[in-house]
């Protein structure tokens, strides 16, 4: 019990982190972009749209 426990935790934490990380990057990337000046800083897509969109890519490529 204890170990199917700890190993639910682990993939919360280990999915929060990711999506975490995802943003992080993005918004770094997009205060770089402002810092120069530039009014036309893209905004980043939500982590769902992304994920779902690797997963797609993903699955078409297992089907060749």
């Amino acid at each position: 019990m204890k170990t199917l426990l700890l190993i639910i935790t682990f993939l919360i934490l280990t999915a929060c982190s990711q999506q975490a990380v995802y943003t992080m990057i993005h918004e770094r990337e997009r205060q770089e972009c402002l810092k120069q000046g530039r009014s036309d800083c893209p905004r980043a897509e939500s982590y769902n749209k992304y994920k779902n969109q690797r997963e797609e890519v993903i699955e078409s490529r297992e089907v060749y």
